[in-house]
């Protein structure tokens, strides 16, 4: 019984312990908070989002693509037919305007936003880090378009 406590007690402790660390993502009305404070303003138009240091300057842009991709089906699987045919795959490409660094990521907005904040891609006068957008990149990045199913246009 003791053991079983203690097991509890120790995974209880790593679960309050992860989620201390874990970064809170809010995004209002242009601006994105990281644990209730301030880090970037964005304007959002056109599948477009412009990201801006605090005073407003423009450093990078996340453009939303789209494409429907073949799904694998599980012959396994008797409900399997309805799921339909195909996927809905949703990725970005994040381009920074201040030097030429540009890559593409199939992680949501609020992640992306998340390894921005974690790999310090701001300092604390606002300026950009290109050796820490590189690194980013590193981390998140997946070539996606490849994946695309290419269409002939005949006429």
């Amino acid at each position: 019984m003791k053991l079983k406590l203690f097991v509890f007690a120790i995974l209880l402790g790593m679960f309050g312990i992860q989620s201390a660390t874990a970064q809170k993502v809010k995004i209002k009305k242009g601006i994105i908070y990281v644990d209730k404070s301030e880090f970037l303003k964005y304007d959002d138009e056109f599948n477009n989002i412009a990201l801006q240091k605090s005073d407003g300057t423009e450093f990078a842009v996340l453009k939303e693509y789209t494409f429907e991709k073949a799904r694998k089906k599980d012959p396994n699987n008797p409900q399997d037919w309805r799921y339909g045919d195909t996927t809905t795959v949703r990725y970005y490409v994040i381009t920074f305007t201040d030097f030429e660094l540009e890559y593409e990521t199939d992680l949501s907005l609020k992640k992306i936003y998340k390894a921005f904040y974690k790999y310090k891609l701001l300092d604390s006068e606002s300026n950009i880090s290109e050796e820490n957008a590189k690194k980013i990149g590193s981390k998140i990045s997946k070539e996606i378009s490849g994946e695309r199913p290419v269409v002939l246009l005949r006429g």
